[in-house]
């Protein structure tokens, strides 16, 4: 009853989509093979499709949210634009300020155990 309510509007026959219309792994390589080691706006990001230019923006989204979680691309919006940018770990290491005692408070090399 509460289900008949919530599509009561929609006919009984609709076209289905083909499954591999959006395919995930095609567009995160498509992502990861345009973006930079500086910002670029999503709309730079090529179309991977020309039939549906506006599902096409949407399918690319969907994959830079993806490979944001993943922490291969950093995103953030800049007022109505979507900036993307290959992530970069940081490698050199955290800072230790002060000495290193003070941060663990073990004294000496934390090497080998020595037997007395």
């Amino acid at each position: 009853m509460a289900g008949n309510s919530l599509t009561g509007g929609i006919s009984e026959s609709f076209e289905i989509e083909s499954r591999d219309a959006f395919n995930l792994k095609r567009y995160e390589g498509h992502i990861q093979a345009h973006i930079q080691n500086f910002p670029v706006t999503l709309g730079e990001i090529p179309p991977l499709s020309e039939k549906d230019a506006r599902k096409d923006l949407i399918w690319r989204l969907i994959a830079i949210i993806f490979l944001a979680h993943a922490g291969i691309i950093d995103l953030w919006q800049e007022g109505q634009e979507i900036m993307v940018i290959k992530h970069e770990a940081d490698r050199e290491g955290q800072d230790v300020f002060g000495e290193l005692e003070e941060s663990d408070g073990v004294e000496g090399s934390m090497g080998r155990v020595e037997a007395w």
